[in-house]
C-alpha cells in the first residue's frame, strides 16, 4: 500500500527526469527551432494542472472502479497503468 502511495509522487519525477533532457534533444539533434519548444512547454506545464485536477475527481469518484475493484487493486492504481 504504501509502495503505492509513493508511485503515485513519483510519477512526475519520472516525467521530469524523461522530458526535460528530451527539449534538449530534440533543440540539438534534429533541429527543432527553440521558441516552438518553449511554447509547446508551456501549453504542457499550463495543461499539466488542470489534468491533475480532472484525474483527482475521476480517482474520488472511483470512474474506473467497475473495470479495476478497489478492494484488489487500490484507488488510485488503475491510473498508474
Amino acid at each position: 500500500r504504501k509502495l503505492r502511495f509513493a508511485l503515485t509522487y513519483s510519477a512526475i519525477f519520472v516525467g521530469l527526469v524523461v522530458v526535460h533532457p528530451a527539449k534538449d534533444f530534440y533543440v540539438e539533434k534534429f533541429g527543432a527551432h527553440p521558441l516552438a519548444m518553449g511554447a509547446l512547454f508551456f501549453v504542457v506545464s499550463f495543461c499539466a494542472p488542470l489534468a491533475e485536477i480532472v484525474s483527482g475527481r475521476l480517482q474520488d469518484q472511483e470512474a474506473l472502479a467497475w473495470l479495476f475493484p478497489v478492494e484488489k487493486w487500490g484507488r488510485k492504481a488503475p491510473w498508474l497503468l
